[in-house]
């Protein structure tokens, strides 16, 4: 009698105190750049969430451009190391109607070791019926951050006139 009491009783009570310690990380809820650290998300390094839309890269950098209208938060990807100077940097903004979107910055110059000079022929936002893009991009590149100056080109613009800029430094 004792050992069916304790049947009925006492293993269902083992088991919801055991239960109670079970490992808290499978209750996390995490996006795919995300892991679960004792019950919370954490982000996994090189990676960023602009706009619930994520990059993981080999080195990235991110910020936000003060006053400027035309871009607001960018990631920006460096991997000097790879032989292919096509994808050596990326550089991701938030471009309606595509969301998080990478516009390709290649090589133009290479100044110093640190000091390079990339730009890109895909739009980077539109404003008042205008579609621009980043056609030349002056970055420091520093272990810590990205000194950025950035000059906005128009489409089918025949003068070849900057028409905006602006200055961010991004952080690592």
């Amino acid at each position: 009698m004792r050992n069916l009491l304790f049947l009925l009783v006492g293993c269902p009570l083992l088991l919801f105190l055991l239960d109670g310690c079970k490992d808290k990380t499978d209750d996390c809820q995490c996006r795919s750049l995300e892991d679960c650290v004792n019950g919370q998300c954490i982000l996994q390094e090189n990676a960023y969430y602009i706009n619930n839309q994520g990059v993981k890269a080999h080195y990235l950098y991110h910020g936000v451009v003060k006053g400027n209208t035309c871009v607001d938060s960018l990631i920006f990807t460096v991997n000097l190391s790879n032989p292919n100077p096509l994808t050596q940097f990326g550089l991701y903004a938030n471009v309606p109607p595509w969301g998080l979107y990478n516009v390709a910055p290649s090589l133009v110059s290479k100044i110093s070791d640190k000091e390079y000079v990339i730009g890109s022929g895909v739009t980077i936002c539109r404003q008042n019926g205008k579609e621009l893009y980043a056609s030349s991009i002056h970055c420091i590149i520093e272990p810590d951050s990205v000194l950025m100056n950035i000059r906005f080109r128009e489409w089918f613009d025949t003068d070849d006139v900057y028409v905006d800029s602006c200055k961010v430094t991004l952080y690592h």
